[in-house]
């Protein structure tokens, strides 16, 4: 079975945004050389979540505005930690996308 492993690190400056990173998924599939199998595409970091759905600007606002109401960053947790990545609200965030991925099946 062939195998291949590709990391891609992303340096975002705000608390929260959507990437695409459909080309970059696409160009290491074509780099591999593997013509069909499963690809796995996973994120890396309790803070981030991968999700699949259309690039479209107006769902992008959406979603953030949906994760806001559901956890908000303007009120601190009694467990937040002066680290931005480890407030409550980015952990809920997190959550809800993992498992809306998951109820979508």
């Amino acid at each position: 079975m062939k195998s291949y492993r590709k990391e891609l690190t992303l340096e975002i400056p705000t608390r929260m945004s959507f990437v695409n990173i459909t080309p970059d998924v696409e160009d290491a599939l074509k780099t591999s050389g593997i013509q069909e199998g499963l690809c796995l595409v996973n994120a890396m970091h309790i803070t981030a979540s991968v999700f699949i759905n259309d690039d479209e600007s107006g769902l992008h606002k959406d979603f953030a505005a949906w994760l806001e109401r559901l956890a908000p960053t303007s009120r601190r947790r009694l467990t937040d930690t002066t680290s931005p990545e480890r407030t409550m609200a980015t952990r809920i965030s997190n959550v809800s996308f993992s498992a809306a991925k998951r109820s979508s099946r």
